[in-house]
């Protein structure tokens, strides 16, 4: 009888272990077609695309839908947005606070003989107080010097967090959702950044939006990512390539060792 719970338990383990192992692997897959992607595109010039668009955009009616292309240059805006923690000019910040603390609380067990107890116990739990993102409309201007609108909306953003720090004080009227017994840790504050007048590393479609030329997320038949970078594209490529193989040694490592626990699991039931 015991052999058996063990057996279901390690085919249980193994089953989600597997699972895990496979969803790893997808990600693997997704790192590795990105990293295809952007080797299989040479950088074009924002000068040429403008160019064929006043060509074959008029009479469109708004329609125009050019090719997936890749684009360097520096991103700008007339009207910048000040980043909510650091204060610095910017196209687009994603900024949060987070709140840690404890919270302690009665419960009540029983002893072998009986016998109900309290315990006093402390918790610890987080709350989001503020996650906000805000995009400014922005250009791409490369050496051609001619510019592109840019729509950051939709595009997956690999860029590094302007601030990442563990405050005392908490954001100006915020009040802990926590009763009597509770009790702050501390705050989490993390903003991440596009600096305006920065280089800018794009991939995306050709398209036309709200009447002029722009860089956008790609259709779904492309099977191309949006990709937005700051940094340049050979330390795009190396660290999605360094991610990719990551991901595919922890993959195999997982699937491997569900397949393990399930196969002892069976043999013992």
């Amino acid at each position: 009888m015991f052999l058996t719970i063990v057996g279901i338990v390690l085919i249980v383990v193994g089953v989600i272990l597997l699972i895990i192992g496979i969803l790893v692997w997808q990600d693997r897959n997704k790192a590795k077609n990105k990293a295809k992607n952007i080797k299989a595109y040479e950088t074009s010039s924002v000068a040429d695309i403008v160019d064929i668009y006043s060509q074959l955009g008029d009479g469109l009616d708004g329609q125009y839908v050019g090719n997936v292309v890749e684009l360097s240059g520096t991103i700008r805006s007339e009207s910048p947005l000040k980043a909510e923690h650091s204060g610095q000019e910017v196209v687009y910040y994603h900024a949060s606070v987070q709140h840690e603390y404890e919270e302690s609380s009665i419960i009540k067990e029983r002893d072998k003989d009986g016998k109900e107890t309290e315990k006093e116990v402390t918790i610890a739990d987080t709350e989001m107080v503020s996650s906000n993102k805000k995009y400014a409309q922005s250009y791409l201007e490369d050496a051609s010097g001619a510019k592109i609108l840019i729509d950051l909306r939709d595009s997956q953003m690999h860029i590094t967090a302007s601030l990442d720090e563990y405050r005392k004080e908490a954001p100006k009227g915020f009040v802990p959702s926590y009763g009597k017994q509770g009790s702050t840790k501390r705050y989490h504050y993390t903003e991440y950044v596009i600096p305006n007048n920065s280089p800018l590393y794009v991939l995306g479609q050709v398209a036309e939006k709200n009447g002029e030329v722009a860089i956008v997320a790609p259709k779904k038949d492309t099977k191309v990512d949006f990709i937005v970078s700051t940094s340049s594209e050979k330390e795009l490529l190396e660290s999605i390539e360094a991610n990719a193989k990551e991901t595919s040694g922890s993959a195999l490592f997982i699937g491997i060792t569900g397949l393990v626990l399930t196969v002892i699991g069976i043999l013992l039931v």
